[in-house]
């Protein structure tokens, strides 16, 4: 609300809050509270304020729009809350929609009227800046009012979104305001802190506040600690925002009783009164720890930059994104940042460029020596390239496949490769259909790039290469029934009663005594999966089988001990099929690329080669 007229003077009002708040405008008061109290009244399940926040997204965009209704969207954030079959999208979309938008568009022309009122007042308004709220906050700034943009760090933005909307509220003189929200402690809804951070970075803000964050909000004080350890803001800069800035910046802050309470200012304590305290020495004790422990200094931040070179922030930026600027600027600039030994922040940088400069790799297990040379193949191009990678593993698991292609995306990331399966071959389109160049791994997917290997030809090579040993008897352990694995099996030609599954290593003793039990002949063991090699080897000499001499052994993918052990193999050329995937991702064609790789036969001892 706004301070009432009465008979004290302007700097002695009382202070105020935001107008249109959360709970109107399709922000936190609907995801921490109002969504997950009727979900939970109508299904008795309890949701977190983040998947409710899903929801609410799904139904009505970060912009709280009913045309941004994605029934997908629903779907998958209903199953990642626990709440399908539970609940029906449409009744979803009820829910969601009558909680937001009976207030939605009232609350939006209150901003408009608290501005009308805060200029007839000549007092500041303080408004709520999130993504729904934003082009009427734009709107209110470009009429002149004394305008506060509350939380700018809203987690309804995008991070380049944030950016341009505060750069542009503060060409128009409105003083930009983040809040520390639920960022460090409960983090029940933000995310974290890359849009704090990039805001400080980034120059634009000129207030530090809390927000209710749902009764869970950091301090002020927290928010200063991690921000200026982490070198995006100076201590006297951020202090200031917590102080000094809040008493220009709202009239009351400061009264005659109590003349400088709220003003930290050089040469004084925080009620103004008295001296930083001095070393006998007569060294300002205070100075000294701002250096830090052991002597270290506190990280360069653009800022630092700006002040050196005699230019704003956003000019720094241009200079180091290779906007236009003038050349004696750039200079000027370039100088500022060698003497001082900056570095760019990474992150600030992709915000701009709308991606970020790492390439995504999403793979099944680590434990598989298939992907040891795929990584390395790959990390070669991105570096070539100026890119970084960033992996995460699924460890085979259906529901992380899905949420680490979504991360992913949230990341920004420049490309994306997987080695997923089916589950989150929706969430890999929709990236790929939003402009970012995604490439399938070990599988064939119609519409989007591929590297693959020619698997029924790998069998092939297994089947031929045992018939020239003399062994006519195979036993099969395959790993599952993914699409490459299969193909495998029908290159081997067997009977099925000559295949077993083992989904992991503790399956595969188990696996093998299958096949002995039920084939009395054999003559040979193929393991189709890199990742079991080991665990069949191993199950192999545990019942006292000589390999090559009772039985012929020979397995899928190399790995650094098979040349030792005498294992013979069929390579993949992962190392040519990660670099291929990277540079698919940097060169980004424009019509899905589908590339097959041939197999190799690596022969060694353990198929009885030496003596046939």
């Amino acid at each position: 609300m706004l301070p009432l007229r009465d008979k004290r003077s302007r700097q002695e009002r009382s202070p105020w809050g935001e107008i249109g708040a959360g709970h109107t405008l399709g922000g936190g008061g609907a995801s921490y509270m109002y969504i997950p109290a009727e979900i939970e009244k109508r299904t008795g399940v309890t949701i977190t304020p983040r998947q409710a926040n899903a929801l609410k997204i799904a139904v009505l965009g970060r912009h709280i729009s009913a045309s941004a209704f994605d029934p997908d969207a629903v779907a998958e954030a209903l199953d990642a809350a626990g709440l399908a079959g539970k609940l029906s999208v449409e009744e979803v979309r009820e829910i969601v929609s009558g909680i937001v938008l009976p207030a939605f568009d009232v609350a939006l022309r209150g901003i408009a009227e608290a501005a009308e009122l805060a200029g007839q007042l000549d007092v500041p308004v303080l408004v709520h800046n999130a993504a729904a709220s934003m082009t009427q906050v734009a709107a209110v700034a470009a009429t002149g009012v004394r305008l506060i943009a509350g939380h700018s760090n809203h987690s309804s933005f995008d991070l380049r979104e944030a950016l341009e909307h505060a750069e542009r509220l503060k060409a128009m003189g409105a003083i930009v305001d983040v809040s520390t929200l639920d960022t460090f402690g409960a983090r029940r809804l933000t995310t974290g802190p890359e849009l704090l951070y990039a805001l400080f970075e980034a120059g634009l803000v000129d207030t530090i506040s809390t927000d209710y964050a749902g009764g869970h909000h950091d301090s002020i004080l927290l928010a200063i600690d991690r921000a200026t350890k982490a070198g995006v803001v100076s201590l006297p800069a951020a202090i200031a925002m917590a102080t000094a800035n809040v008493a220009d910046a709202i009239p009351g802050a400061g009264t005659s009783a109590r003349p400088r309470r709220t003003r930290l200012d050089r040469g004084s304590g925080g009620d103004g009164s008295r001296e930083p305290r001095q070393c006998p020495h007569g060294h300002d004790r205070r100075q000294r720890r701002r250096q830090g422990r052991r002597g270290r200094m506190k990280r360069v931040t653009i800022g630092d930059v700006a002040a050196q070179a005699g230019v704003s922030t956003a000019t720094v930026s241009r200079v180091i994104n290779g906007g236009v600027v003038a050349e004696a600027t750039a200079t000027r600039v370039w100088d500022a940042i060698t003497s001082l030994e900056y570095s760019p922040n990474a992150l600030t940088k992709s915000i701009f460029a709308g991606r970020s400069n790492t390439i995504g790799v999403v793979i099944r297990d680590l434990s598989s020596p298939f992907y040891l040379d795929l990584i390395r193949g790959i990390d070669e191009v991105a570096a070539a390239n100026d890119s970084l990678v960033m992996l995460a593993n699924t460890f085979r698991k259906d529901d992380r496949e899905a949420a680490q292609v979504r991360a992913m995306d949230e990341q920004r990331v420049r490309g994306l490769i997987v080695t997923t399966g089916v589950t989150a071959d929706s969430h890999t389109r929709r990236m790929a259909d939003n402009g970012t160049p995604c490439v399938i791994v070990s599988r064939v997917v119609p519409g989007m790039h591929s590297i693959s290997l020619d698997n029924v030809r790998a069998g092939e090579l297994m089947a031929a290469h045992l018939a020239a040993c003399g062994r006519g008897s195979i036993g099969v352990v395959t790993a599952s029934r993914r699409p490459s694995q299969i193909e495998r099996v029908q290159g081997l030609a067997v009977p099925e009663r000559a295949v077993t599954v083992a989904e992991t290593p503790q399956d595969v003793p188990g696996a093998v005594d299958a096949l002995f039990d039920t084939n009395d002949r054999l003559d040979a063991i193929v393991c189709t999966s890199g990742r079991l090699t080991a665990a069949v080897h191993s199950a192999l000499t545990g019942r006292g089988i000589a390999i090559p001499d009772d039985i012929a052994f020979l397995a899928m993918d190399e790995f650094p001990w098979a040349e030792a052990l005498g294992v013979t193999v069929i390579a993949q050329p992962t190392y040519d099929m990660g670099r291929k995937a990277a540079e698919l991702v940097i060169e980004c064609p424009a019509k899905p690329v589908s590339l097959v790789f041939q197999p190799e036969l690596i022969a060694r001892t353990s198929c009885g080669e030496i003596s046939s």
